[in-house]
């Protein structure tokens, strides 16, 4: 939200005052946020118990494409503010287990429509266009990256090495300046 601007500036303005840059991670918790919080989770799908991969989660139910296209906007949003807040860059949060990454992950991802489960390309749909509303909002000046899972190990259907490399290449694509790469699982 806007009336969050002017402290965030006051706080990039003492950081940089000592030399030192400062960016901010954008993210969207998706199954992570407890529903006694903030309502009933969402995620690339919605899934039975005992399909949910982290199984101590309240059901989330699947992201509507209505709703995709406002969370897309809303990064966005949240990356022009960031801009104006006077932050050196941003990231998006791409990897554990949060929002993005449930589309990226087959272990998560369930769907059969154009942010589906079928390919590579259908998967990172939904990350990939968050990186290029991001891009769109705040130019090619501005820093902007993505944290990604380098795997997710011990999970069935979980990313892949190989897979994660694909999504990095297709963010940079997307117009991401850099891949932050976690290890998860």
């Amino acid at each position: 939200d806007d009336k969050f601007i002017p402290g965030l500036r006051e706080l990039t303005e003492r950081v940089h005052r000592h030399g030192a840059a400062i960016f901010v991670e954008l993210i969207h918790g998706g199954p992570v946020h407890p529903k006694r919080l903030l309502g009933q989770p969402i995620a690339a799908s919605s899934l039975p118990p005992d399909e949910m991969p982290i199984r101590d989660f309240d059901k989330a139910r699947e992201a509507t494409l209505p709703e995709i296209k406002d969370i897309q906007l809303a990064f966005a949003k949240a990356a022009e503010r960031a801009v104006k807040a006077g932050f050196d860059g941003v990231e998006v949060h791409g990897s554990q287990r949060y929002l993005i990454n449930t589309f990226l992950s087959r272990a998560w991802n369930k769907r059969q429509d154009a942010y589906g489960c079928q390919d590579l390309e259908s998967r990172a749909r939904f990350g990939v266009e968050v990186m290029q509303a991001v891009r769109e909002r705040v130019g090619q000046h501005f820093i902007g990256g993505i944290r990604l899972n380098g795997g997710e190990g011990g999970l069935e259907k979980g990313i892949t090495a190989e897979e994660s490399q694909a999504f990095g290449q297709m963010f940079e694509a997307a117009g991401a300046d850099f891949l932050d790469i976690s290890g998860y699982g």
